[in-house]
């Protein structure tokens, strides 16, 4: 009788070497993904090098209700009128007097020799006295400031076609002497007078 047909066991040689094929085939992938997790290591120490170029994002205290920042707050408020609009005028304090001054700060006054000049005729103080005295002068309707009475706002035709600005139908000036915020040229030769918000003449030593 014949015994069973047995196939030989596979040579140890070729298990040894199918074994070092697979380890072999693993080699390159492992060092694909040590070099990946390296690459990863280098670009976050790269970013926090750099925290000195990083945009800071808003502080949340600078964010409203839907997460956009907010303005920064200014204290500065223009005073000026808008371009090719007339000239400001608002009111300030000089002592306990409450009285106008135009954009710029600068104290105006009225002259009370105009208060005798026939309705609408060209105002009185002109050459030298309007060096001293500037005129205030508009290239549009005229601008009513905080406290200004705006219905008291007009304007009146100069002998040399400017316009100035009045109030209560006193034309108004500046003093070339005064800086803004001074009121030098208050009582002035008894006839130049600061303007109060009511468009009268305030008493010297208001």
């Amino acid at each position: 009788m014949t015994g069973p047909d047995r196939t030989p066991p596979e040579p140890i040689a070729s298990v040894r070497l199918m074994t070092s094929m697979h380890r072999a085939d693993h080699r390159p992938r492992t060092l694909l993904i040590a070099a990946f997790v390296a690459a990863l290591a280098v670009t976050g120490l790269l970013s926090s090098c750099g925290g000195d170029e990083a945009t800071e994002s808003p502080s949340s205290t600078n964010l409203d209700a839907q997460g956009v920042p907010e303005p920064e707050s200014d204290d500065t408020v223009a005073t000026t009128a808008p371009a090719g609009a007339g000239t400001v005028v608002q009111t300030g304090e000089s002592g306990e007097s409450e009285v106008l001054f135009d954009a710029q700060g600068q104290a105006l006054y009225l002259f009370t020799p105009d208060a005798e000049r026939p309705a609408d005729a060209p105002p009185t103080c002109v050459d030298d006295c309007a060096t001293a005295w500037p005129p205030l002068l508009t290239t549009g309707a005229p601008v009513a400031g905080g406290g200004v009475d705006g219905a008291l706002l007009g304007t009146v035709e100069r002998a040399d076609g400017t316009t100035q600005v009045t109030y209560r139908g006193q034309p108004l000036y500046l003093f070339a002497s005064d800086q803004p915020g001074t009121t030098t040229g208050q009582g002035v030769g008894g006839v130049w007078f600061l303007v109060s918000p009511t468009g009268q003449a305030v008493p010297a030593g208001s």
